[in-house]
């Protein structure tokens, strides 16, 4: 009697398995026969970021040690907060550096070095940050990224738009063929390119910036720093029934 049962119970499971194969057979089968149209459907966008990240290199060695870290670091600090900066937000040390190894070997004295990200969100205050950080002699600046804050909202709009261009194709495929489009049977992201570039201001590297400066101590209009816009491109593939 077990051995009966196990025979019986290993041809059931069998069968099951079988059946489970001819299933996801038919399933696979059913989508490759049936008439559909497949088209890609593409979309972009230019934006004007609204975060732009700076590299603030603050280090004794540029001052021929004339001037201590923390003397230089003051100072920044102070100026960024004249500019209304939300010095907790968009101020964060991102290396801090000092040459001990040279004091070791040659005696001479520690020259320290320290590295800030500093958050900008216009030109307009890009301009005015680089201004006031070359007058304390702070030039050592360049631009690590830029970004949007509404970056994944704009890119979800952009592929919305993909979809739309990818109809619109269809139609006009099948509109010779007197026939129609049904549903679609399948959505897939085929390409994706976000040129979120490193580089988000007109110079790519800011160092020594030497802008002229009014009396008043306002840039000239054409002197100031503008953001390079970003271009967000999607590609969607979608196959649609064809009727």
């Amino acid at each position: 009697m077990r051995k009966s049962s196990l025979y019986l119970r290993s041809f059931v499971l069998i069968n099951l398995g079988l059946l489970g194969s001819h299933a996801v057979s038919a399933q696979q089968k059913n989508f490759i026969d049936q008439p559909y149209l497949e088209v890609t459907g593409t979309a972009d966008s230019s934006i004007v970021p609204d975060q732009v990240f700076l590299n603030i290199s603050l280090s004794e060695k540029d001052t021929k040690n004339k001037t201590t870290l923390e003397e230089l670091e003051n100072k920044m600090i102070n100026a960024l907060k004249n500019l209304g900066i939300d010095l907790e937000k968009k101020l964060t040390v991102s290396d801090l550096m000092s040459n001990y190894k040279n004091y070791l070997l040659k005696k001479t004295d520690i020259l320290k070095s320290k590295q800030f990200e500093l958050e900008v969100n216009t030109p307009d205050q890009a301009t005015k940050v680089l201004i006031a950080l070359e007058e304390l002699g702070i030039s050592n600046i360049n631009v690590l990224r830029v970004d949007h804050s509404r970056m994944r909202e704009i890119e979800n709009m952009v592929r919305i738009k993909a979809v739309s261009d990818a109809q619109a194709k269809a139609l006009s495929l099948v509109s010779p063929l007197q026939q129609q489009i049904g549903p679609a049977i399948h959505i897939a992201e085929a390409s994706r390119n976000t040129n979120a570039s490193p580089y988000g201001l007109n110079e790519v590297v800011v160092t020594g910036y030497s802008g002229k400066i009014r009396a008043s101590g306002v840039v000239d209009k054409e002197e100031e720093i503008s953001f390079r816009k970003l271009k967000i491109e999607e590609s969607v593939a979608v196959k649609f029934v064809l009727k």
